[in-house]
């Protein structure tokens, strides 16, 4: 109470501004992908096997990424094993197809080339899957980047049936692998479109970097801590082709860490932050 002591706008005054101090100076949207030189051999072959094309037909990610030719009858969908008799997760994705298809509008075309960032169980997948289909993309590939590993709501919250750990690793790959399949073979989603990407998003974001290629439509999952969306739109932004689309569900008007991060995000790159409907949103890359 006494006569130095700051009010509480004047609190909230002077942490603003602070903050406005420290983003003129933060790093974390400043991300600079290159290839290393280490790399830059292999890069160049892959680059030449693509002979520029930056959006590669699903067979040839499917190769690059994999290791493997794709065949109709043989490939990790028609030979997957599910050593632990894993059950698909039926949960209800909270992306719509509606949200996907303005997206596509957005976008202005049919996406060429689309990369899902956190896939988890797949339930988003499927929608984006689906929706490409009914635009007759059925062979556009959708490259998932995920670990596939324990995410801090699984350590930190309930041990459901869905969540439990397999010889100490999570069980959503495999939950991933077996719904992926099943759709394909109840003819629900065609099987030229997923690719799974065991890496972390950082390490998927360099790779389609150093292997040239730039997907057209990128979906992005929520669940991130404090600063990790930041950072994983800036790389992923980075990768983005011109005038494509960077999307994801469930914005709130909330000072929640996800939230906070995307409009941050949107407004030090200039951007219009888009309402793609119940939540879900949109930045479009210029053209040029």
């Amino acid at each position: 109470g006494g006569a130095d002591c700051l009010t509480q706008v004047q609190i909230e005054e002077a942490a603003e501004k602070a903050m406005g101090e420290m983003s003129k100076y933060c790093d974390v949207l400043q991300v600079e992908i290159k290839v290393e030189d280490r790399h830059a051999a292999k890069a160049n072959e892959i680059r030449a096997s693509l002979a520029g094309r930056d959006k590669p037909t699903y067979a040839q990610l499917y190769q690059l990424i994999l290791g493997k030719t794709f065949q109709e009858n043989d490939n990790i969908w028609s030979t997957l094993r599910n050593p632990f008799q894993v059950e698909a997760d039926t949960s209800p994705s909270k992306l719509t197809a509606a949200q996907v298809d303005k997206s596509f509008q957005l976008l202005g075309h049919t996406p060429e080339f689309a990369v899902e960032l956190g896939s988890g169980r797949g339930s988003a997948t499927l929608v984006l899957a689906e929706q490409l289909d009914a635009a007759g993309a059925r062979g556009c590939p959708v490259v998932c980047v995920d670990t596939w590993t324990s995410g801090l709501d699984d350590m930190l919250g309930p041990r459901t049936e869905a969540k439990l750990l397999l010889d100490g690793h999570s069980s959503a790959y495999w939950q991933f692998m077996v719904g992926m399949q099943k759709a394909m073979l109840k003819e629900t989603i065609s099987s030229k479109h997923v690719i799974p990407m065991a890496a972390t998003t950082a390490v998927g974001a360099r790779w389609m970097m150093a292997a040239g290629v730039r997907p057209d439509l990128i979906f992005v999952n929520p669940g991130r801590g404090a600063d990790e969306t930041s950072l994983e739109l800036a790389l992923w932004y980075s990768v983005l082709s011109p005038g494509g689309v960077l999307f994801g569900a469930e914005l709130a008007e909330s000072d929640a860490s996800f939230d906070r991060d995307i409009r941050h995000f949107a407004a030090k790159r200039e951007l219009d932050l888009l309402d793609l409907g119940a939540g879900a949103w949109g930045v479009k890359k210029p053209a040029a």
